[in-house]
C-alpha cells in the first residue's frame, strides 16, 4: 500500500510522493522516492534511522522517562489527596 506522505526535495524543490521501494519504509521517518530515503529534519542515514534531535537517548530511556513521570506524578497526587481529606474532616 502506498502511503499518502509528500515531502520536498531540497535540492530541486520538487514534491515527492512516497511511492514505497524503500527497504525498511525509511523507518517512518522520512520518504522514500526512487529507492531512496528523504528524511524529515530531525533524522538522517540511509534509512533515516539516526535521531539527530535526541541524539545518543535509546528508546528504552523515553519508557524509563515516562515510567518515572507517572510514579511521581502518582505519589505527588496521592499526597495531595491525603492532605486534602485531612482539612475536610
Amino acid at each position: 500500500m502506498i502511503s499518502a506522505q509528500i515531502g520536498i526535495d531540497k535540492a530541486g524543490g520538487k514534491e515527492k510522493q512516497n511511492d514505497g521501494t524503500c527497504s525498511g519504509n525509511c523507518s517512518g521517518n522520512g520518504i522514500c522516492f526512487s529507492k531512496s530515503c528523504y528524511c524529515d529534519v530531525f533524522h538522517a542515514g540511509e534509512n533515516c534511522e539516526m535521531d539527530l534531535a535526541h541524539p545518543g537517548v535509546k528508546g528504552s530511556m523515553s519508557i524509563i522517562f515516562y515510567g518515572v513521570a507517572l510514579f511521581l506524578g502518582l505519589v505527588t497526587g496521592s499526597f495531595v489527596a491525603k492532605i486534602y481529606n485531612e482539612n475536610n474532616k
